[in-house]
């Protein structure tokens, strides 16, 4: 029988011969990861070297074939003009001219018609060319320049004597001699030698003679002249080549084995590492040399990655150290995976009844509430309706965003005009913007329609997606409430305008009574007390009066059929607007009234709405200020068919928050403002106030437009207008 301390002593073994078989096998694999880490770099470096060896002799032979094309182009281009020019019977500027090519060549820096004369031929040439020569001093022979182009922009070298420059002189005679091109050795243009050193380039010019021939004879006129900058040559012909990343340099070997660099492309990294390639030329008698010479960077631009090696070497390292820590925690913590697999199992398993105990509780909620709730993902599609809401619907929810209007019967609030869907709630939420509306659901399934009342806002479904959230609530029995009420204040006010009127009878047969009384001499201490009381009741009883017209007005809003005609607003603000003025006001008002347009709405209703706001205008400005009031038109974006009209005025204002329940009527404000709502509201449009930014409020309002009725302005006016 095996005893306890037998057993720990067997499980210490077991547990250190495990450790010790970790230790090795993790040291193993260690060793051989870096091992073959190790082979795969130096395999890696060697097909590197060997792509960047066959990329540059690749580059070479481009760079080579391009100067070379570029170079016949040249010697081509010298032995075409020189049969050209000869073959003219008069050579002047403008026949020169004509032969001449427009074309630039890479580096070309100008082309020359050379003629040669003695010291004492000058005047001739001079008068033959018409030309002004400048011959060089003490020269035994001169070589002028009588026709000349040059490119870049520079001024023609008319008149210059080549005698200046050895390299042209021997040139020009050899291809004399030979009958052929020659290209002269390396040497700085005379032209060249007045500019910066800075700017002055070693050039070559290729020569070519003109022959005249007849039928018995050929006589020699003179030569093509036609020189190249070196650098500029190189750098245009092998700019693509190079991109910086590759140093190139070209070298002409001339007369007596001098060797002059015509050119070099600069490298952008020499970090003493370069691969170095030679292509040589045969140009005329010359031999050139170009060579190249790539940096660190030439594997970037043969798209080879030269560090490639590097990483996969410290990426084998790093995986076999890696391994070795795995295969050695494996070996000796296999039973602390266990546990943290029992702990991670545990808390999975609790995050899981969580999340089914959450989604649950959120399924009773959805189909517990009374409101319809609605999800749409980031194109409009619905992705959650709740039962409320598919009650409300009463159809099933297959339109897309574009058709919902026409499936589900959506219309504004008077229950004809049909909901925009650009202006569903929904929509713009899906654009960023919470909303709240009514508007009224009416389809086969619901025949007498619903009243809902939508407040959708933009929700966050998780990364990079968005969607909106909207709550729908059936207010159709709330709103037949408010008409009820409504209908009791009207019949109120209507029972209520009898006894007041009797009041005001009365009151006006008493201060009949008691003026007559005064008037006549006859006046007691207590008539002048007794004509106070009165006046202060009359005030009251002609409130009660406005009141009871406001409930009037305001039942008869909701309730009375609308008149609809074409109403033309620039003629009824024109006829409010004196109606509004307090002729206790001293001071003028500023008025601006930009041209309004021809609505479709009911004209007693409308001339009501007007009178009411811009009585305010005035009304809510300081006595010692002059009213300024604006009212424009704009157009409503995505209604092509309805107009937006503000009142703008720099009044006392609207303090903050309080913009939305001033149409909903207060106590001591009157119905006005809740007049107003209900008139717009009863034509299809909406109305509300902001801040204006002048100072002051602007109130607006939509209607529909008339029928070929001339669209608003987009250009809002300036609050600042004309006296009237």
């Amino acid at each position: 029988m095996t005893s306890p301390t037998d057993e720990q002593s067997g499980m210490h073994r077991r547990a250190g011969g495990e450790r010790t078989r970790g230790t090795l096998l993790a040291a193993t694999v260690a060793v051989l990861g870096v091992a073959l880490s190790v082979l795969l770099a130096e395999g890696l470096r060697d097909v590197e070297r060997h792509g960047v060896d066959r990329a540059m002799d690749r580059q070479s032979t481009l760079a080579r074939t391009a100067v070379a094309a570029e170079i016949r182009r040249y010697t081509d281009t010298a032995r075409q003009l020189a049969a050209s020019l000869g073959a003219l019977e008069t050579l002047d500027e403008s026949r020169f001219a004509a032969v001449v090519p427009d074309a630039t060549l890479a580096g070309a820096a100008g082309l020359s018609v050379v003629v040669p004369a003695t010291t004492a031929q000058v005047s001739a040439v001079q008068r033959a060319w018409r030309a002004d020569l400048t011959a060089v001093p003490d020269a035994p022979k001169h070589y002028f320049a009588v026709l000349d182009r040059r490119w870049g922009g520079t001024t023609p070298q008319v008149g210059l004597d080549l005698a200046a420059a050895p390299e042209a002189v021997a040139a020009l005679e050899a291809a004399r001699v030979s009958g052929d091109l020659v290209v002269t050795d390396a040497h700085v243009l005379l032209p060249d030698r007045n500019l910066p050193a800075a700017r002055r380039q070693t050039s070559v010019a290729l020569v070519a003679p003109i022959y005249r021939s007849t039928t018995a004879t050929r006589r020699f006129v003179g030569w093509v002249h036609l020189a190249l900058h070196g650098r500029d040559f190189l750098e245009t012909t092998l700019r693509d080549a190079s991109q910086g990343l590759a140093g190139i340099s070209l070298t002409a070997t001339g007369t007596g084995g001098r060797t002059a660099r015509l050119g070099t492309v600069a490298l952008r990294d020499d970090d003493g590492s370069a691969v170095v390639r030679t292509a040589r030329l045969a140009v005329g008698r010359q031999a050139w040399q170009l060579r190249l010479r790539s940096g660190s960077s030439a594997a970037t631009l043969f798209g080879i990655d030269v560090h490639l090696d590097e990483i996969a070497l410290v990426t084998g390292v790093a995986v076999s150290i890696l391994l070795a820590l795995l295969v050695y925690g494996l070996a000796g913590g296999r039973a602390r995976a266990r546990a943290q697999v029992a702990a991670v199992t545990a808390e999975l398993r609790h995050t899981e009844r969580s999340a089914r105990q959450q989604a649950a509780l959120l399924h009773a909620v959805l189909h517990g509430v009374e409101d319809g709730i609605a999800v749409a993902d980031a194109d409009g599609s619905l992705v959650m309706l709740n039962p409320s809401a598919q009650a409300t619907l009463a159809v099933p929810a297959t339109a897309g965003p574009d058709e919902r209007q026409q499936h589900y019967g959506l219309y504004r609030v008077d229950g004809v005009t049909p909901y925009p869907a650009e202006q569903l709630p929904l929509r713009r939420a899906l654009e960023g913007t919470a909303c709240t509306d009514e508007f009224v659901i009416r389809n086969a399934a619901r025949p007498d329609g619903v009243r809902v009342r939508v407040s959708a806002q933009p929700l966050d479904l998780g990364p990079d997606r968005r969607g909106a959230l909207a709550v729908a609530r059936d207010v159709t029995a709330l709103r037949a409430c408010e008409a009820d009420l409504a209908a009791f204040a009207g019949l109120a006010a209507q029972d209520l305008q009898a006894p007041l009127a009797t009041l005001v009878g009365y009151l006006d047969l008493a201060e009949d009574d008691l003026a007559e009384i005064r008037t006549l001499g006859r006046q007691p201490r207590g008539v002048t007390t007794a004509l106070g009381h009165l006046a202060r009741v009359r005030t009251g009883a002609d409130r009660m009066r406005r009141l009871i017209d406001d409930l009037l007005t305001y039942a008869a809003a909701r309730d009375a059929t609308l008149q609809l005609g074409d109403v033309d607003l620039n003629a009824l603000v024109s006829d409010v607007f004196p109606a509004v003025l307090r002729p206790e006001r001293t001071n003028p008002p500023h008025v601006v009234v930009r041209p309004l347009p021809t609505v479709r709405a009911d004209g007693a209703l409308l001339r009501r709405l007007l009178t009411h706001l811009l009585g305010n205008a005035v009304t809510y400005t300081p006595p010692d200020e002059a009213p300024r009031i604006a009212v424009r038109a704009r157009p409503v974006p995505g209604e092509d068919n309805w107009v937006r009209i503000e009142i703008a005025d720099h009044g006392i204002g609207i303090p903050s928050g309080q913009h939305a329940r001033i149409f909903r009527g207060s106590p001591g404000a009157g119905l006005g403002l809740a007049i107003c709502h209900r008139i717009v509201e009863r034509h299809g449009g909406t109305i509300g106030a902001v801040d204006n930014p002048g100072g002051g409020t602007l109130v607006w309002f939509t209607l529909p437009m008339s029928t070929g009725a001339r669209s608003a302005d987009a250009e809002a006016p300036d609050l600042v207008g004309v006296r009237s």
